[in-house]
């Protein structure tokens, strides 16, 4: 027979040994769920963290993620919502939240989709995800009233049918400024194509880029006017037979696109078609076999969105010659594009063995993932000729401002006439608008007085977005200066001039001011003889 107190002394060690054994347990099962979470393998598709987290941003960048979200395993939400990118995707947020994330207020919604903020509210959050909105700042006007992409226009001529290697021919180009003010610091580029024959390869990546030159430098061209320019193209010693085309670039220093897309593949001025005669082999990059991190990549479609990780680039080299070859590649990288040499982050030579009849796999890593948005351009530079490159990406989560073409809307500054400063304005990453951005813009004259400054402060938003602001000048103003800056986060990440002149521009402008300066040379000079003639007869008269 149990003595009671004996018993509870048993019942109380058995309750504290299965605390005990629970609380390990649990402890025990918290490690394992820790672990499945953190480790950079989970029970997933993926094969690791970093395959997750990228496949997320092709999902959100390509409007897929809705779909994407329904397959995800429970330990794959669980990984993502630790990540402070992602975890807001999986919250269940109000229909205003929706609407407050994609960086507009109600009335800014309510006036985009023209509905009142009840009927808004009334929406179900899903079908707030739906609708696209876009945010303006209270001060933002349309760019394009303004600034008119492709409103520089040039078209080429040539009239010789057939071109051969090694020779040098002679083109033509017309130049049409069709703005309603100058365009300054111009310089007009032409690109060497050959095509692809196959035409579903020259659809999706465009054709074999064979050289770039420069056929206009630093030129003015006042509104509406007419340039008539000549330029040779020297042949490469040994291009491959094919055909071909050239089309033309015009940018403004160094940066604003007046036509085309230096950095794409697609847009551009109008061709020129040309049929060459060259050699039948030649050394070239494969288009078609660009690849990022083992995905394929397209240049003739929008940015590829990469997550912020080294960027492995890989393309194919063809040697279509009978001769092993020792082939050198520069590595050029740059920030948004190559334009303004400003731009360019690295170079690298480096030399390649290519077998005789055969394709090599090279390869380069960006290495330090910092910028919005990269271009890698590898060149070939050789008697086959300049055979080059230009894979542009985006990377997820890095929002820059960039400046697009400032300009005024008349010239010259006439004294008490109204004029306008214009700007365009975009952020080139991924969010909806990039914060803590700072403009600011002075116009000054030749020695420095400041005519007008204008100053924007506040959000930029991802597609391009114009400002304007109008100002009276004090007085005529042939030869000035448009100077800006562009801050982030208080740092300074880009600046520019732009000096407009008279003699550049249209010498009639500068004839009110030589006739005003020989005004005053006249009356000064007119003065400086009328105050001897009186001095003399002062003179004459005391000494008579």
């Amino acid at each position: 027979m149990f003595n009671m107190k004996m018993l509870h002394k048993i019942f109380l060690l058995l309750f504290l040994f299965s605390i005990s054994i629970t609380t390990q347990v649990e402890a025990q099962m918290d490690t394992q769920s820790e672990s499945l979470v953190d480790s950079e393998s989970i029970t997933s598709p993926y094969l690791d963290v970093t395959d997750l987290t990228e496949e997320v941003i092709y999902a959100i960048s390509n409007n897929e993620w809705e779909l994407f979200k329904k397959n995800l395993s429970t330990e794959e939400i669980e990984f993502l919502k630790k990540d402070i990118r992602f975890s807001g995707l999986f919250s269940e947020l109000t229909t205003e939240e929706v609407i407050f994330s994609q960086g507009v207020n109600l009335d800014d919604a309510s006036r985009q989709t023209g509905l009142t903020k009840k009927e808004l509210l009334d929406l179900e959050p899903e079908e707030v995800k739906e609708i696209n909105f876009t945010y303006n700042p209270p001060e933002a006007v349309s760019c394009f009233d303004y600034y008119e992409f492709g409103s520089v226009e040039v078209n080429l001529f040539n009239e010789l049918d057939t071109l051969v290697y090694g020779n040098e021919y002679k083109f033509k180009a017309s130049v049409i400024n069709k703005n309603f003010y100058p365009v300054v610091e111009t310089d007009i580029y032409v690109r060497l194509y050959r095509e692809q024959p196959d035409e579903y390869d020259s659809l999706q990546n465009g054709d074999h880029i064979m050289g770039q030159f420069l056929i206009a430098e630093n030129i003015s061209l006042d509104s509406n006017e007419i340039k008539e320019i000549e330029f040779n193209l020297l042949l490469p010693e040994k291009i491959k037979t094919g055909q071909y085309y050239m089309v033309p670039y015009v940018v403004s220093s160094d940066r604003y696109n007046m036509l085309g897309l230096t950095f794409t593949d697609d847009i551009s001025g109008p061709k020129i078609p040309l049929k060459i005669k060259g050699v039948s082999s030649a050394i070239y990059f494969d288009k078609n076999s660009v690849r990022k991190n083992g995905k394929p990549h397209s240049f003739i479609s929008f940015l590829d969105t990469m997550v912020r990780k080294p960027i492995l680039v890989e393309v194919d080299v063809v040697n279509e010659t009978t001769e092993d070859t020792l082939v050198e590649v520069d590595w050029r990288l740059y920030n948004w594009d190559s334009s303004d040499e400003a731009n360019k982050l690295s170079s690298e030579k480096l030399e390649y063995e290519i077998q005789a009849n055969s394709t090599k796999t090279i390869s380069y890593t960006i290495d330090n993932v910092e910028e919005s948005v990269y271009m890698l351009s590898p060149l070939i530079s050789n008697k086959y000729g300049d055979n080059f490159l230009n894979i542009r990406m985006q990377i997820y989560d890095i929002d820059t401002p960039r400046v697009n073409y400032p300009a005024v809307t008349g010239y010259p500054l006439q004294k008490n006439k109204e004029n306008t400063f214009f700007v365009c304005l975009h952020n080139t990453g991924t969010s909806q608008f990039v914060d803590d951005v700072l403009f600011e813009a002075v116009i000054e004259d030749e020695e420095g007085n400041i005519i007008h400054h204008y100053s924007y402060d506040g959000k930029v938003p991802v597609g391009m977005t114009g400002f304007s602001d109008s100002f009276i000048p004090q007085e005529n103003t042939e030869n000035f200066i448009i100077k800006t800056k562009l801050f982030k986060d208080s740092m300074l990440i880009s600046e520019d001039e732009l000096y407009y002149s008279c003699d550049d521009i249209n010498s009639n402008y500068c004839e009110n001011k030589k006739d005003f300066k020989s005004g005053l040379i006249y009356l000064f000079s007119l003065v400086v003889i009328i105050t001897i003639v009186i001095l003399i007869i002062i003179n004459f008269r005391k000494y008579e």
